[in-house]
């Protein structure tokens, strides 16, 4: 869609509230139509979305900016969320994620790869990576449906 189209349609929605998502994701997550197509499908039947993202600068989080970047502001706004990591440590994207929660949304959408971690906290067996669970725990304790892209992990 290009500029002009872009404003012309956001005429017409202007008054349509945004339908709030959080984006969680694999920091190695690659695959872009997983992610495109179901935004895409997200902003025609809603009109408007705001994103709430952490804003990584690879994975899912890119993914999904750069997928935003595309759209005005009416249409499709992206709300960063970045991690502490400074102040907080190894904790700053659970508080982070918590903040997200806290902020409220719609739904949350999840891609997920599996740990690739092995670290000597890492639960035994496949299980996804450790930020994206995070977030999911979170939005689902707060009652926010989660939906899981089917190219990932889901549970």
């Amino acid at each position: 869609m290009d500029a002009q189209s872009q404003l012309e349609t956001s005429k017409l929605v202007i008054n349509l509230p945004y339908f709030e998502l959080i984006i969680t994701g694999s920091r190695d997550w690659v695959d872009r139509r997983s992610v495109h197509l179901p935004l895409t499908r997200l902003l025609k039947r809603h009109g408007r979305l705001l994103i709430r993202n952490g804003k990584n600068r690879r994975g899912a989080d890119r993914i999904v900016s750069d997928w935003s970047s595309h759209f005005i502001d009416e249409l499709v706004l992206e709300r960063p969320y970045l991690p502490d990591w400074d102040t907080h440590g190894n904790y700053a994207g659970n508080l982070r994620n918590q903040d997200m929660v806290d902020a409220g949304a719609q739904a949350v959408m999840a891609w997920a790869n599996p740990c690739r971690k092995n670290g000597r906290w890492c639960p035994p067996g496949e299980h996804p990576s450790h930020g994206t669970a995070d977030c999911v725990k979170r939005a689902r304790k707060a009652g926010i449906p989660v939906f899981f892209s089917p190219e990932g992990m889901s549970w």
